[in-house]
């Protein structure tokens, strides 16, 4: 099960499809549930410096998660879901400095 802390990764229709496995929503407040084994989060955003420390803390891998190449008609936050995810368990695509599963 991954763990989903942002309430706008929570909100991408389809999310487990894209995971192949199934997601919990997490809190800030609470200690990381044992059956969670990953935390997503969105690319190297600022916001994501605190679920990535909490998942560090608890020993569990973190997924980077962005935008796919092929993303859709209209903008995510304008409500268009998307039709590809960056699914990444190393780093993220486009920062070079650090290795990725691309």
């Amino acid at each position: 099960m991954i763990g989903i802390y942002s309430p706008g990764i929570w909100r991408i229709p389809h999310l487990e499809k894209f995971l192949a496995q199934p997601c919990q929503k997490l809190s800030l407040l609470r200690p990381v549930p044992q059956e969670v084994n990953a935390i997503a989060v969105w690319g190297h955003r600022p916001s994501a410096a605190k679920p990535v420390a909490i998942a560090k803390a608890a020993g569990k891998p973190v997924i980077r998660l962005e935008d796919g190449f092929v993303r859709s008609l209209d903008l995510g936050v304008n409500g268009e879901p998307p039709l590809s995810l960056v699914v990444d368990d190393c780093g993220i695509y486009y920062d070079a400095s650090k290795p990725s599963a691309l």
